[in-house]
């Protein structure tokens, strides 16, 4: 974003379009220094996909949780 100019919003946009529709693999790191890369290795392919597993698997279980919970006006 500091390099561009483009809002947050933005720029994630673009990284998915490059991502999922020209399928350039670009990782991201959200620690120090957090911003944008070209996956190169299997090591930053590792380092990319980690977090993405993690939060896929707390999102499952959100889900499930919301979608089993009893609500007060079901019948």
């Amino acid at each position: 974003m500091k390099l561009s100019g483009l809002k947050n919003r933005e720029v994630r946009g673009i990284i998915y379009r490059l991502i999922v529709l020209h399928h350039v693999p670009i990782g991201s790191q959200y620690k120090r220094p957090n911003g944008y890369y070209v996956i190169t290795n299997n090591e930053e392919r590792q380092q990319a996909l980690a977090p993405l597993t993690s939060q896929i698997a707390m999102m499952s279980k959100r889900a499930q949780v919301i979608g089993n919970v009893e609500l007060e006006n079901e019948e």
